[in-house]
């Protein structure tokens, strides 16, 4: 039996209802509030708006280097069979959402409606759609409709009408968006997330969207901030290297250059002594504009809430080489736990901080600049990931476990070679990132060791520089009397015999003798 218009309706707490088209009923679960009987019409008997939208922006016109990116997107969403759902992926800043903007500009046209929806939580999701529903229909925009009673009419909508277009942006957990696509099978979805694993039940491969080509950054830097001269351009294609190509860090330095109307060489120069306030600043100098540390920031306080292990090794990272880490050598760092290592590693890849292979790690040079960067922000805005205390931890931390995977002998055990070349890379950027007066002892173990070897291998130039800072490091930290400083003064007068250079090697060793024997004995061996 219907009820009167003016009669109440039983709706429960969590929005159970039995209404069928033009019929309000009584549903005994819960508070009795007043309900017009406009307001819950059937969602198939409300038609689709023309031209019905909610994208955030529109197509911006520096969509530069992203064609191939987005003809392989519009060809696996447009050849799909069945549920049509495709996840891109990459790093934070990497222009995922972008791509998917300028996506669903291009393919209005296509679709009965295309609807933008945040996705970092299952309830920014319900809310999108509760605003769907809305939007649709007005007259259920009253008070006494919940948000999840709207998002249940919205999917009942979407169910009725295909041929629509989702957009799930930033999507934080497959989980989150899976129940919501088995219901909807009449449409396209299409994902944007940070995370590279976990979506092979909801779409065949996801697309990963990687930084722009040193041509296409070098055309974004110069697009935004007019400085276009063969001069300009040189100097952005320096900075566009040291900002890895990222399509965030060049906006958000282009937006900087053009506001302070400087150059991108002094961005440059600004980038190298004020690292962390560079990363932090939003462009032209506003207070909630996404920034590199920013959004960063907000990835690695989710993994910290699990594993914190994970985090200590991206910083970790950050103080090797950004490419092929041979993945043993984090992993010979817990012993007692090898899978604990494995794991974090597989949760940083998840979320695109790393790049992680079966042999290998990988690492964006930015995420790394970021990571090593002491954040100088007090109070409840500053970083809790890049405290000077765990920056320093982290480059000891390095230290460590290159000092335990060096291989004995380096100037006479040939089978250690080839292990000699593959640490070479990460032993050089960890003394370029360590200042000289943060040596330790470990420090000066690997400086003395990987001289040894150099100069077995014919690069005496270089032996001869890590000669002399292990000499220099020895000195400070032992005194000029320890057995290990005249170790370290005997192998750089080798390395300077090496050079040809007997005017430093011979009055070298003849000191490095009388102290020996003076601190020794003339009868040591």
């Amino acid at each position: 039996m219907t009820q009167p218009e003016s009669a109440p309706l039983r709706i429960g707490a969590f929005g159970e209802r039995s209404v069928a088209a033009h019929t309000i009923g009584d549903v005994h679960t819960g508070d009795t509030i007043n309900l017009p009987k406009e307001a819950l019409i059937a969602p198939a008997e409300v038609a689709v708006p023309p031209g019905l939208n909610n994208l955030p922006e529109p197509a911006s016109p520096l969509f530069l280097g992203r064609e191939e990116a987005m003809t392989e997107l519009r060809e696996r969403m447009q050849t799909s069979t069945g549920v049509v759902t495709q996840a891109v992926h990459g790093l934070g800043g990497v222009g995922k959402t972008t791509l998917a903007l300028h996506y669903a500009h291009d393919q209005r046209a296509e679709h009965t409606a295309v609807w933008w929806l945040t996705a970092s939580t299952s309830e920014t999701i319900e809310a999108g759609l509760a605003e769907l529903a809305v939007r649709v229909y007005p007259a259920r925009d009253i008070p006494s409709i919940t948000i999840p009673m709207h998002a249940e009419w919205a999917r009942a909508w979407l169910q009725a009408y295909p041929g629509w277009l989702l957009i799930f942006d930033n999507a934080e957990n497959p989980d989150h968006v899976a129940p919501l696509i088995g219901q909807l099978p009449g449409g396209h979805h299409l994902i944007t997330t940070r995370r590279a694993t976990g979506w092979h039940h909801l779409t065949p491969e996801p697309l990963r969207l990687d930084v722009l080509t040193p041509q296409a950054a070098i055309d974004l830097l110069t697009r935004i901030t007019g400085e276009n001269s063969d001069e300009g351009r040189r100097n952005a294609g320096k900075l566009a290297k040291e900002l890895g190509f990222l399509p965030l860090a060049l906006e958000q330095a282009a937006a900087y250059i053009q506001h302070n109307q400087t150059t991108h060489a002094r961005y440059l120069t600004h980038l190298t002594r004020y690292p962390a306030r560079m990363f932090a600043t939003p462009p032209g100098g506003g207070t909630h504009a996404r920034t590199l540390a920013r959004i960063w920031r907000i990835t690695l306080d989710t993994i910290s809430a699990t594993t914190p292990l994970a985090v200590d090794l991206l910083r970790t990272l950050a103080f090797l080489a950004p490419d092929h880490v041979p993945r043993d050598l984090l992993e010979a760092a817990d012993a007692d736990d090898p899978l604990a290592i494995e794991e974090a590693l597989g949760l940083l890849h998840s979320y695109s901080m790393i790049t992680l292979t079966p042999q290998d790690i990988s690492t964006h040079r930015l995420v790394q600049a970021v990571a090593r960067t002491p954040d100088a922000s007090t109070g409840p805005q500053a970083d809790p990931h890049r405290t000077p205390e765990l920056i320093d931890h982290a480059r000891q931390h390095a230290t460590a476990v290159l000092n335990r995977a060096l291989p004995e002998d380096p100037s006479t055990h040939v089978a250690g070679w080839p292990r000699w070349r593959t640490l070479l890379p990460h032993i050089e950027a960890l003394i370029n990132l360590t200042d000289p007066a943060q040596d330790t002892s470990d420090i000066h173990f690997v400086l003395n060791e990987t001289a040894v070897f150099l100069n077995g291998q014919g690069q005496v130039a270089q032996a001869i520089t890590y000669h002399e800072r292990s000499m220099a490091t020895a000195e400070r930290l032992f005194g000029t009397d320890h057995r290990e400083t005249l170790t370290s003064c005997n192998n750089l007068a080798y390395a300077y015999e090496s050079a040809g250079d007997l005017a430093r090697a011979i009055p070298l060793y003849e000191a490095t003798l009388i102290d020996r024997e003076r601190v020794l004995g003339t009868d040591h061996p």
